[in-house]
């Protein structure tokens, strides 16, 4: 989730905080930047497990940011201030998707998890219902198999390319769950992992591009031949062809 939320979600939040004495925001916790407002739906631990993870997924980050989690009936509601347009914004509201299903399994014990988009006075300006994204494949990535099926078995996973700094600069074969969404393209070791790496299409051939954009919108399992780069201090694949 740390890529998700620190290089994209950052970018969609309003950088305000709700005067605590405002009511029916529920009780208040501050974790290392963010406001954290939780209903009596919510028990003080739950609220911190939260808090803990926004703050070792690199959402909290000592900038200043308002959410607010709540409860109706057996779905949790993950309310955030985000910037005006950014519920209008449909790279966003998919990417808030996934957020929300690592959201349910890293932190809600894989009970469902929605993310509201609110103004700054919290009232919901759009609901974002959890995806289930990375469990699904696309009946339209039969080319995609072949790929894979053929692939090199040495192939490193995105958790063994983060690990290693020795790899930047390097063209290597990288294998996981692979989800296009929009411009946007992250690879995980499996479905439901929360480890990923941002993936630039750019430099691959047309067609594979095309196949890409068409099999993996829902997810998909995938092979690439990719450079190694680091942008800003974060560690990107620049993906060259399918392996």
């Amino acid at each position: 989730m740390k890529n998700i939320f620190r290089l994209f979600l950052l970018f969609a939040m309003l950088s305000t905080l709700i005067s605590s004495c405002s009511t029916g925001y529920g009780k208040e916790k501050k974790f290392n930047g963010v406001q954290l407002f939780y209903t009596s739906k919510i028990t003080e631990a739950q609220a911190d497990k939260l808090g803990k993870y926004l703050v070792s997924s690199g959402f909290a980050d000592g900038e200043d940011k308002t959410v607010q989690i709540t409860k109706t009936g057996n779905t949790f509601e993950f309310r955030m201030v985000v910037k005006e347009g950014i519920e209008k914004d449909d790279e966003y509201i998919e990417i808030f998707k996934t957020s929300a299903r690592e959201l349910s399994q890293n932190v809600f014990n894989g009970e469902r998890v929605d993310i509201n988009l609110c103004n700054d006075k919290l009232e919901t300006l759009r609901v974002i219902i959890q995806s289930n994204l990375l469990n699904t494949t696309s009946s339209s990535e039969t080319s995609l198999e072949k790929a894979t099926e053929s692939a090199n078995s040495e192939a490193l996973l995105p958790s063994d390319i983060l690990a290693d700094d020795d790899l930047e600069g390097k063209v290597i074969s990288v294998k996981g769950v692979y989800l296009q969404m929009g411009q946007i393209g992250m690879i995980y070791d499996e479905a439901g992992s929360t480890s990923g790496i941002i993936v630039d299409i750019a430099s691959m051939s047309k067609d594979e591009k095309k196949q890409i954009i068409k099999g993996c919108s829902q997810g998909c399992e995938i092979n690439l031949k990719a450079k190694v780069i680091n942008q800003s201090g974060t560690k990107k694949l620049n993906a060259i062809a399918l392996d």
